[in-house]
């Protein structure tokens, strides 16, 4: 059985980093070693949300490599990260992602940039933002990312499909494999997209667009999940992708028919293993050959 590291945050109640990531790969049949980088009360969408936390400040280094001294690194196929609160986490989830590939070389790196929420609230320090743009998202295979966070990593607002590939391929160029941006509502006035970026091709899957009251939270963590887990299970990235965009639908439909503002992660299991939806996949050529 291949393992999955998911270095991210934990809620007491809801469904963010941790608590929105783990059980669906878990659901998916995946061994998943957590690692809590902090752990909060409740899903922050205030500042009054951050009254009282715990922080892991140092001991990110310490665990992983308790870890690979019981040679558990060499059978983790993959390891994910979410929203980090310090700069010492930054740089001990560098130096931990650089371990496991050298115990397993094809491990991937999954980095979900988490700095900024859908309505462009910031939720990280510009300190800890500048390290991941440029210590952790140069290394990753795959990056999960928003709209601003796209804009952010690549100093400009894209304001069309053309622009947010052409951003895409720029952080390609770093090295990642695969760039995947989600709540794109740039694109059509009544729609939501998800695109996938490759090195040579774009692929999207459109929904109808939600209205929750209050942002949701945790949809970046889920995406990131369960395309890792989908990967490291063998499944093709083309096939990663619909799957993943196809659990992530369903858990907004039942989110949406549960009126809650907390993705329904446990009510919607199921999607995660046989997703009741089939949305088109849709290729997009690329103009240029890389």
């Amino acid at each position: 059985m291949t393992n999955i590291i998911s270095i991210q945050p934990q809620v007491v109640y809801g469904h963010v980093g941790n608590s929105s990531a783990v059980f669906p790969m878990q659901r998916m049949g995946i061994e998943v070693l957590q690692l809590d980088t902090l752990q909060i009360a409740k899903v922050p969408r205030n500042d009054n949300d951050w009254t009282s936390y715990k922080s892991v400040e140092s001991e990110i280094g310490s665990l992983i490599q308790g870890v690979d001294s019981v040679h558990e690194l060499a059978h983790c196929g993959a390891l994910i990260s979410g929203y980090l609160d310090n700069i010492k986490q930054v740089e001990d989830l560098y130096l931990s992602v650089a371990m496991l590939k050298k115990r397993n070389h094809s491990a991937l790196y999954v980095c979900h940039a988490a700095m900024y929420l859908s309505n462009n609230t910031q939720v990280i320090s510009d300190n800890v933002k500048n390290a991941v743009i440029n210590e952790l998202v140069p290394i990753a295979d795959v990056v999960v990312i928003n709209k601003h966070e796209l804009s952010v990593i690549r100093g400009r607002e894209p304001h069309n499909q053309r622009d947010v590939i052409a951003a895409c391929e720029q952080i390609l160029e770093l090295g990642a494999r695969y760039v995947i941006v989600k709540d794109l509502d740039l694109l059509s006035s009544d729609t939501q997209a998800t695109l996938m970026v490759t090195r040579r091709n774009s692929f999207k899957v459109e929904w109808p667009k939600f209205n929750f009251d209050t942002p949701l939270i945790g949809l970046g963590d889920l995406i990131s999940a369960v395309f890792a887990a989908s990967i490291v299970s063998g499944i093709n990235p083309i096939s990663a992708f619909s799957h993943t965009c196809n659990a992530a639908f369903g858990i907004l439909k039942i989110t949406e028919e549960h009126n809650s503002n907390e993705l329904q992660t446990v009510a919607g299991q199921y999607e995660f293993v046989e997703p009741t939806y089939e949305l088109p996949v849709i290729k997009i050529q690329h103009s240029t050959t890389h």
